[in-house]
């Protein structure tokens, strides 16, 4: 059961981030940190579920892999540590993200929080789970205030000041991505959006799981129609279609187009 392997990788990760326990950081580019418990991560990771033949797309690796995904039959999409900044800082809204691509579709995905021990994992097949219980699907009615988590940097910066004006919105800022798309996949908050572009490590796994658990993700990716983009402008993920659609409506004008 590949959801179950997920799961065990995860686990054995979160196992030796937390006795490598190293937040040395290495800049591999600009507000871009890496640590050796991400390389730790990664290798783990890889160990467990890498098989001859499969495509490994990680953080640490991306520039290894084409652009065009859809010709591999088998990829795993990982990022170690979605959240690098808050491991360093010590703020418990950091996660290991793994999703599998197979036949052009994702077929199984899982996000877990160490810190917080919640895990979230899912297939195509089984649904969502949150700590080992099946989750309902989602419901597909709409309320108002909608609870709308945000990237933290984003919100200190003032890109949601104008959003954030709305009051059939309620914006929350939060830690990493990959963390925030676990939380709406498990029904515990409504929606999550991005007005800066990510890369594809970073949303995949969240993505999968918001799918499968019967929610709706809204990609922003006007430079390419590719089915799996390694970058994208920006996300809406909500649990019901009319919340996702609302929201991308009041954020879609504020999105940076930065590359």
């Amino acid at each position: 059961m590949v959801r179950k392997e997920i799961e065990n990788a995860l686990l054995s990760a979160a196992e030796a981030i937390k006795k490598t326990q190293n937040r040395t950081i290495r800049w591999k580019s600009p507000n871009d940190p890496v640590t050796a418990a991400d390389i730790e991560s990664n290798k783990v990771l890889r160990k467990h579920l890498f098989k001859e033949g499969d495509i490994w797309l990680s953080e640490e690796n991306s520039g290894e892999i084409a652009t065009t995904l859809e010709r591999y039959k088998k990829v795993w999409i990982v990022d170690p540590i979605d959240g690098t900044k808050e491991f360093i800082d010590k703020i418990p809204e950091w996660a290991i993200s793994v999703a599998l691509w197979e036949s052009n579709r994702f077929k199984a995905a899982g996000i877990y929080n160490p810190e917080k021990a919640f895990m979230v994992s899912g297939s195509i097949d089984e649904g969502v789970w949150v700590n080992g219980k099946k989750k309902n699907n989602s419901r597909k009615t709409i309320y108002f205030p909608i609870q709308t988590l945000v990237s933290r940097t984003e919100y200190r910066k003032g890109l949601w000041k104008e959003i954030e004006k709305n009051k059939k919105l309620e914006i929350i800022p939060t830690g990493s991505i990959a963390y925030k798309l676990s939380l709406v996949a498990a029904s515990i908050y409504q929606a999550t959006s991005t007005l800066v572009p990510k890369n594809l490590w970073d949303i995949a796994a969240g993505w999968a799981l918001v799918e499968f658990g019967g929610g709706t993700v809204i990609l922003d990716n006007t430079t390419s129609q590719q089915l799996l983009p390694l970058k994208v402008k920006g996300l809406t993920a909500a649990i019901s279609k009319e919340e996702a659609e609302f929201l991308e409506t009041k954020v879609s004008k504020y999105r940076i187009n930065k590359k």
